[in-house]
């Protein structure tokens, strides 16, 4: 509660302090801050980024570049000096019988020697330019791989610069938030001994301070990874730096039509299609190999010690005896080389193209969440402050929840850092592609940010609760239990700061900050507030194993709360329980690639009425490692995306889909991954683990058995109903059919199945699907369909009109609704739903 002031007390003094003396309070505040900055370490030595960008000639990529090139133009030196005449020599001893007349012949024993000239011919003669064509083509693309590795080592060093920043920024956020530890913790167990504080506050206090340190640790592993990859990029050793942000670019030109032309991977493949061609012209003759000779021949007759000799000129031919098949052959195998390059041409073109598109979105995604990572930072901000200024009571009145408040203030900074650092990364990456094309490889002279010490000011907030904790303290006087009426055992002191108010980035315009901070190894974590930044606890194993799922505490958010019904689904849910679904015609989507979901659309009204059109009440979300590792730093998006997700009556599972679980050793990787997700509320796992992948068909017996393990192993590691996609032949076909798949998956509580059934006319689909069904009536199924353009017309819905596949999907639900355990529909997947055109409906 707040203490009133007496009246006639001056400046805002309260209880226990004379009043009117602010000269002495400004005195100490500036005596403590002097200290503060006398007793910190000497700042390492500046370097600025520009004057690293002239050493990248020593990086290992751009010395093997050089070496390979060296290579290449040996070996065309060679094929060169190869080329033309060539001197031929013979020599030997044996035993010659000439014949002199009609019955009448020589014989004598002689040593023989021959000495001459030869020339190419024909098929010789183009052999010699083929090889000539090919050591050339090579050459010319080493000196574009070169061109290249010189260029993005320059980028490379850059990204290492700003994790290096990243890393140094973050450390003096996480140093300065560890220093008040000793003060804090110390206050809050005082409170919690008298019973004026939960236990779990305590120990959610203490949970903070040691991600802290854990943080701590990652971010020295990840700046001295990053200054070792700096020492390798430019071959100097590098001491302790500091590392300045730069300017970056606002507007980037990536390229695209003529200029993608002349990326590496595009021009390297148009000169490898261009040596082929020349070889095709170098290959009329192929087969028939020829040489003009000039040749000496001397002859020493040993018998008689008499020495003889002769000169020609000739021509040599050979061929084999299919000349004409074998010359046909190796122009057939130019032509099909020739023409698998440019297919591979194309290709590479498309994914560049699709590649500079995602750069360009990544860009604008962490343009938008650097800026909201700002406002978070802010409004962490100004919440402390405002919670420091309410602590003018008795010492310890509020201390818990000014704890709390610096906590989350300590997340969104760290918060903002990150996604300062992945921006900057971001930008780098984007830049690659234009620097790959431009003319000019000489990178733009950017002047470092006139306010580049994010982490000093970011730090400041906490550096002055840390200092109005230690002057509050050191004030403090022991009470006698007589007054100690509040049971704090402390002399009332204030706890007021002239914190200044947040204050918006005039110079850094989140726009010009374009990877994470190294995730560590997923763990088991309970998600905290989105409010708290998105700061994950980790839970202690002996509490885990003492507190039942249900008594678990429900983390509080500033989402909307689901309501009744939801929470009780989700409990079921979380404890592997069956809930009941209505039989409907709904529709699931396998979303793969789930990024775009979590930071943009979930927002967007238009995505969940686009979602409600089609009938869409079921989302299977696939999570890539990188953002697996990311949830253990930002849970909050994902949980965020849960929660608008329930309220909209749409649920969520967690789809995985490595096939390299099946086997036994990747089986515990799998439940490992299973756990460190326990704490999100999805609605479901669906396993989509092929075999086919791993395994060719028939499978046997025992890999059989190892896919079933892996998927049973699974759902029972599970605290959400599990299911799974799975090909309609091991339910069909034999001898899979003898097999028991069914009883084995219900036993292990799979209730789920969706089978994988691809063909673009439901009658057909229903006839496959309907057996199944009806010899299985423990499980409930679902049937897949597919959009993908790769596929055949016959196998998918890609060539379609949005009305004639929403038409398709109605009809194959109709001819489902008989079955009573058929449940909806199940479309692979959402990115090329997206390309038939329903993009539009929610952008």
């Amino acid at each position: 509660m707040v203490q009133p002031r007496p009246p006639g007390f001056p400046d805002g003094a309260v209880v226990g302090h004379p009043p009117g003396r602010p000269p002495m309070r400004r005195l100490l505040t500036t005596t403590t801050l002097l200290a503060l900055l006398a007793g910190a370490p000497a700042r390492a030595e500046e370097l600025l980024l520009e004057n690293l960008l002239g050493d990248t000639d020593k990086a290992a990529s751009v010395l093997q570049a050089e070496s390979e090139l060296n290579a290449a133009g040996s070996e065309l030196k060679r094929d060169r000096a190869e080329k033309g005449w060539r001197m031929t020599g013979a020599a030997g001893y044996g035993h010659i019988q000439d014949v002199v007349d009609e019955g009448r012949s020589i014989s004598y024993q002689a040593a023989q020697a021959q000495l001459g000239l030869a020339y190419p011919l024909f098929g010789s003669s183009e052999k010699q330019a083929r090889a000539i064509g090919l050591s050339s083509g090579k050459a010319d693309e080493k000196k574009l791989r070169l061109e290249a590795a010189r260029r993005l080592a320059q980028l490379e060093l850059e990204a290492q610069y700003a994790r290096y920043w990243g890393a140094q920024e973050g450390l003096r956020v996480v140093d300065s938030y560890l220093e008040s530890e000793p003060l804090l913790l110390p206050r809050l167990q005082q409170r919690q001994d008298k019973r004026m504080m939960l236990g779990s506050q305590l120990i959610d206090a203490g949970a903070g301070y040691a991600r802290a340190r854990s943080d701590r640790a990652q971010l020295l592993a990840q700046r001295n990874a990053a200054r070792a990859r700096l020492e390798r990029l430019t071959g100097r050793k590098l001491a302790e730096l500091e590392a300045r942000a730069t300017e970056l670019p606002d507007e980037i030109d990536l390229p695209a039509g003529p200029a993608l032309q002349r990326h590496p991977d595009l021009a390297a493949l148009q000169l490898q299609r261009e040596t082929l061609q020349r070889q095709l012209k170098d290959s009329r003759w192929y087969g028939l190999d020829g040489a003009f000779n000039v040749n000496a021949n001397t002859v020493h007759d040993t018998t008689n010690s008499e020495t003889g000799g002769n000169a020609f000129v000739g021509v040599n031919l050979s061929a084999p005896l299919s000349l004409g098949s074998a010359r046909r052959a190796e122009r057939d195998r130019l032509n099909a080389e020739t023409e698998t390059l440019t297919l591979r041409y194309r290709q590479r073109q498309e994914e560049l193209v699709a590649d500079i598109s995602g750069a360009r979105d990544k860009l604008a995604q962490l343009r938008e969440e650097t800026a909201a990572a700002g406002e978070r930072t802010r409004g962490a901000h100004e919440a402390l402050r405002e919670r420091l200024r309410r602590s003018g009571v008795f010492a310890e009145d509020g201390i818990e929840a000014l704890g709390g408040r610096l906590q989350t203030y300590y997340a969104a900074a760290l918060s903002e850092i990150d996604a300062r650092t992945r921006g900057w990364i971001a930008n780098v990456e984007a830049r690659a592609y234009a620097l790959a094309v431009a003319e000019d490889a000489t990178p733009p002279r950017r002047p470092p940010l006139p306010e580049a010490a994010l982490g000093l000011r970011l730090a400041e907030p906490i550096a002055a609760v840390t200092q109005q904790l230690g002057s509050s303290r050191s004030q403090s006087a022991p009470r006698t239990p007589e007054t100690d009426t509040g049971g704090t055992g402390a002399a009332p002191v204030p706890l007021r700061a002239e914190l200044p108010p947040a204050r918006k980035d005039v110079g850094i315009d989140p726009s010009r900050w374009l990877k994470p901070v190294e995730a560590r190894p997923l763990a088991r974590f309970q998600l905290a507030s989105a409010m708290e930044g998105g700061a994950a606890i980790p839970v202690a194993a002996s509490m885990d194993a003492a507190m039942p799922p249900e008594a678990m505490p429900v983390a509080h958010t500033t989402a909307a709360v689901p309501d009744a019904a939801g929470i009780a689904a989700g409990h079921a849910a979380s404890r592997g329980a069956v809930v009941s679904r209505g039989k409907g015609d709904d529709m699931a989507v396998y979303v793969w690639d789930s990024r775009e979901l979590f930071s943009r659309l979930q927002n967007r009204e238009r995505y969940w009425k686009f979602l409600r059109r089609l009938s869409i009440d079921r989302l299977l979300v696939s999570l890539d490692a990188a953002q697996i590792a990311e949830l253990r730093q930002r849970p909050a998006p994902l949980s965020g995306f849960l929660q608008n997700a329930r309220k909209r009556g749409v649920k969520v599972e967690l789809l995985l889909g490595e096939p390299t679980w099946i086997e036994p050793e990747g089986r515990e990787q799998l439940v490992e991954l299973i756990a460190g997700l326990w704490d999100f509320p999805f609605d479901g796992l669906h396993l989509d683990i092929e075999p086919d992948q791993i395994y060719r068909q028939p499978l046997s017996r025992e890999q059989f058995d190892n896919w079933v393990k892996s998927m049973t192993t699974a759902a029972k590691a599970s605290p959400w109903p599990t299911a799974i996609s799975v090909h309609p032949r091991y339910f069909r076909d034999a001898p899979y059919r003898d097999w028991g798949l069914a009883e084995r998956l219900r036993e292990a509580g799979v209730e789920d199945v969706t089978l994988m059934i691809f063909n673009s006319k439901p009658e057909n689909v229903a006839g496959v699907a309907k057996p199944i069904l009806a010899a299985a009536p423990q499980l409930r199924f679902r049937v897949a369909q597919s959009v993908e353009p790769q596929l055949d017309a016959t196998e998918s819905h890609a060539r379609k009109s949005r009305a004639d596949f929403e038409n398709s999907m109605e009809r194959l639900q109709q001819l489902l609704q008989p079955q009573a355990n058929a449940d909806g529909i199940v479309v692979q997947a959402w990115a090329d739903l997206m390309r038939m055109g329903y993009e539009s409906e929610i952008r």
